[in-house]
């Protein structure tokens, strides 16, 4: 069983490509707007006002380490396949992207938009495009939820420590096996090229959880830390969904909600209004890094993505 891949990107009429993609907008301000109506809007300000610059300005560079480990794994595929690319030229490729995804209400997501212009300046396959981007996907969302597996045995759960020790464990033998069997079949990865690819997905992930940790510090570090970046990850996981633009909207419904349940779970409070405003300042450094690949837009499609032609 394999993936059925296109060999090249489907098109479809611009209307309904814009449509799609700007119904996100209004489906991200309702659910944000039902979570802030929740919430105690001034302390959500206040938090805000309280926030050095200068720890925003490293929990942004924390985020940009992401992206470098993040364009590293993506070259590593590529790499694999038989195609080198330019490490700076990837960078900005990643920006551009990230711009794509984030600012522009564009029918072309920046994974279609890597595989388009890769293909246009490189000859580089689609088909192959497209299953490296999904095999890049799939490494980061396994070592996203060993993660989330991971922080359960730091949080104050109310069972024994064996009984959780046993339970991570196991969450974490079926997740790697399921990744390593559909990531062989639907994908056609090998185990090792997987095993390469996972110190680097430990990196974008690493560094993400250390931008939320550097803000819940500058915050006034409220509760257990464990809490935050469980639910930290679980929003992550959440704003893969795609209906909503960068994950805003479902990341708050997320860490309200989520904290809601601990709080049920383990007694520990866990501050809505904190956790809510954490996710919006991730979201904002999300933006603000996208930025970055303003300069770029224009300029990279008339950039060679190799040192040497590719054929």
């Amino acid at each position: 069983m394999q993936v059925d891949i296109p060999e090249e990107l489907p098109q479809k009429p611009d209307w309904k490509k814009k449509l799609v993609s700007l119904l996100k907008y209004p489906v991200a301000v309702l659910i944000l707007v039902y979570v802030l109506r929740q919430t105690e809007l001034d302390k959500i300000e206040a938090y805000v006002r309280t926030l050095p610059p200068f720890w925003f300005i490293l929990a942004l560079l924390a985020f940009s380490i992401a992206q470098v480990f993040s364009t590293l794994r993506m070259n590593l595929y590529y790499r694999e396949a038989g195609r080198h690319i330019d490490f700076w030229y990837a960078m900005k490729l990643c920006y551009v992207g990230l711009f794509y995804n984030i600012i522009l209400p564009g029918g072309i997501g920046g994974d279609a938009y890597k595989i388009f212009l890769l293909k246009r300046a490189a000859n580089f396959p689609v088909r192959e495009g497209i299953r490296i981007q999904l095999q890049t996907r799939a490494n980061g969302l396994l070592v996203l939820l060993l993660m989330l597996y991971a922080s359960v045995l730091f949080m104050p759960v109310p069972w024994s420590g064996l009984r959780v020790l046993g339970g991570v464990l196991l969450c974490c033998i079926v997740t790697l096996t399921a990744y390593m069997l559909l990531s062989k079949w639907l994908l056609k990865e090998s185990s090792a090229m997987g095993l390469r690819a996972l110190p680097y997905s430990v990196g974008v992930q690493s560094f993400n959880v250390l931008s939320m940790v550097i803000l819940w510090k500058a915050l006034g570090a409220h509760g257990e830390l464990a809490d935050y970046v469980f639910l930290f990850q679980l929003a992550a996981v959440a704003g893969m969904i795609p209906v909503t633009i960068g994950g805003l909207g479902i990341r708050e419904f997320t860490f309200f909600k989520g904290g809601e349940l601990i709080e049920w779970l383990t007694g520990t409070m866990v501050d809505g209004e904190l956790g809510v405003t954490i996710s919006l300042l991730v979201f904002v450094i999300t933006v603000a890094s996208a930025l970055f690949g303003l300069p770029w837009i224009g300029r990279i499609a008339k950039m060679k993505p190799c040192h040497a032609s590719v054929s």
